[in-house]
């Protein structure tokens, strides 16, 4: 999580520094946030999965 959240700040970075439009920025950080989510509960999903399938065996 604090690796995600490290690389979003060091994204945001380098979009100010470019002089990009604000939009544009706003966009980037909400993409990057909806991966990073989207990410974590997917890994969820597949380590409960995995419970699932080990038990079963």
């Amino acid at each position: 999580m604090k690796l995600a959240f490290m690389v979003t700040i060091a994204h945001i970075m380098t979009q100010t520094e470019k002089g990009g439009t604000t939009v544009l920025f706003w966009v980037s950080a909400v993409v990057w946030i909806g991966i990073v989510c989207y990410c974590m509960l997917l890994h969820s999903k597949v380590k409960n999965l995995e419970k699932r399938f080990n038990e079963k065996k």
